[in-house]
This record gives C-alpha cells, sequence and structure tokens, in this order.
C-alpha cells in the first residue's frame, strides 16, 4: 500500500456510525409506514379472497350444465 492509500482508509470507528446512522434512518421511515400497514394488508387480503371467488363462481359457471325435468303425465 502506498502512502496515499493509507491516508484514505476506513476506520472502524467511521464505520460503526454510518451503520448507527443508516439503522436510526431505516427504524424511522418503519414507524412512520407502521400505522398504514395493517390497513393496506386488510384491502389487499379482500382484494386477494374477492379474485378468487369470482374466479371460482365464473369457473362453476361453465362447468354446471343445466337438466331439465319434464313430467309426462
Amino acid at each position: 500500500m502506498s502512502s496515499m492509500d493509507r491516508n484514505n482508509e476506513v476506520t472502524k470507528s467511521q464505520l460503526t456510525e454510518a451503520f448507527r446512522s443508516l439503522s436510526n434512518g431505516a427504524s424511522r421511515v418503519s414507524q412512520a409506514a407502521a400505522p398504514s400497514s395493517p390497513s393496506i394488508t386488510v384491502m389487499a387480503v379482500a382484494l386477494g379472497v374477492g379474485i378468487v371467488f369470482v374466479v371460482g363462481y365464473m369457473r362453476g359457471r361453465r362447468k354446471s350444465s343445466v337438466i331439465e325435468i319434464k313430467r309426462l303425465s
């Protein structure tokens, strides 16, 4: 290593400080998003159940046949 490389080395304290600031920022973002996430989850589940219901209903209509029964007397 040249002397120029040694001047540009990253120290352990610099890394620790950078990781702390990243984790603090991430925790603030997650706390800000926390109140809206349950409502988004409920809406996504309801939409998924609705889609499955409609697809199953349409598939059932295609496969079922109509039987007509007439009395002869």
